[in-house]
């Protein structure tokens, strides 16, 4: 498919090399693997001041154009609905490259049970109903003799890399609220690959709950996550392209989230209806599948995810699968 670069004359070939590198999942290799020591060692520590807590995001973190209460609500509301995706098992089915000839993440860790983590975003929540005929999908359910007739389904939009297929999905949880300690936030238990693509880097789990108050307020969150991204895209459409804003939400190396504020660079078009984007936000590994948010977007929300990042020194030069430009949820 053809490249349309909308940001500059870049040749075919210099276009691709931004959008070729390491991904950025984060690998477990031993029982001691320490999410903290691991943040501490990394190659790209020098730029963690990048990586701002989610209790200490405020206003003043923003460039002057966007310093408001808007603004800052659509962020956190973004963050809330942000999870960490850990995966317990690597399929046999991965390839040993990617189309571009780069090595294809965790190939190596084929048919084994070593952990690793990425981020996802929450994208649609249901409540399934006391009278439906059917009973809940998850896997106690289906062992049980009383299984449950409602239950919450919640669907979590990440990248291939980081969840590969139907084998790696049901053995992968989603970890919400984990915004400081890990005690008080809920894991979700994923029980389908609803959706994958290697080539696009994009796919969607559906998981289940048991807890409704939990799908209550990720419902009511969703929903306003959506009416303030109408207000503030409003208010930012005629600078979209000039300010080029990026935000990015993820959870580095398996510890709690944290917000990177940036610019994209490059819009790069597939097609009528998708995308993909290079941008100078901070990233780390585990920053794999969160969403990447482009401010003041007519589309509303386009669905970008962090795919990678082209050098391992922290040059902020990252770059996310390729996205549907239209809105969807």
């Amino acid at each position: 498919m053809a490249l349309k670069n909308e940001s500059s004359m870049m040749s075919q070939e210099d276009i691709a090399a931004l959008f070729r590198g390491h991904h950025e999942v984060e690998e477990c290799e031993t029982l001691e693997n320490d999410p903290q020591t691991n943040f501490e060692n990394c190659k790209k520590k020098d730029f963690h001041r990048e990586l701002i807590p989610v209790n200490e995001l405020n206003e003043s973190n923003f460039p002057d154009r966007y310093r408001n209460k808007k603004v800052l609500e659509v962020v956190k509301k973004l963050t809330n609905l942000t999870v960490m995706v850990v995966v317990k098992f690597t399929s046999s089915a991965r390839p040993d490259f990617s189309e571009d000839k780069i090595p294809y993440p965790s190939y190596k860790y084929r048919g084994t049970y070593i952990s690793r983590n990425g981020t996802g975003r929450i994208r649609m929540v249901k409540k399934c109903p006391e009278d439906s005929v059917k009973t809940c999908p998850c896997s106690k359910c289906k062992t049980s003799g009383t299984p449950k007739t409602s239950w919450g389904e919640i669907t979590v939009h990440t990248a291939t890399h980081v969840v590969f297929d139907e084998s790696e999905a049901v053995y992968t949880t989603c970890v919400v609220d984990y915004d400081f300690d890990k005690q008080s936030s809920l894991e979700i238990q994923v029980v389908k690959l609803e959706e994958g693509d290697i080539n696009r880097d994009c796919c969607r789990l559906l998981c289940v709950t048991h807890d409704l108050d939990l799908v209550d307020r990720l419902t009511q969150t969703r929903s306003d996550f959506i009416q303030l991204c109408q207000e503030v895209n409003e208010m930012y459409k005629d600078f979209r392209d000039e300010d080029k804003l990026a935000i990015i939400v993820s959870h580095p190396h398996g510890l709690p989230k944290r917000v990177s504020i940036g610019k994209w660079t490059y819009r790069i078009r597939e097609g009528s209806e998708f995308s993909k984007y290079s941008y100078t936000n901070a990233t780390c590994p585990g920053s794999s599948g969160a969403t990447v948010y482009t401010m003041g977007d007519k589309d509303l929300i386009s669905l970008h995810v962090h795919s990678g990042t082209k050098d391992m020194d922290g040059s902020f030069n990252n770059y996310s699968g390729v996205g549907l430009d239209k809105y969807t949820w």
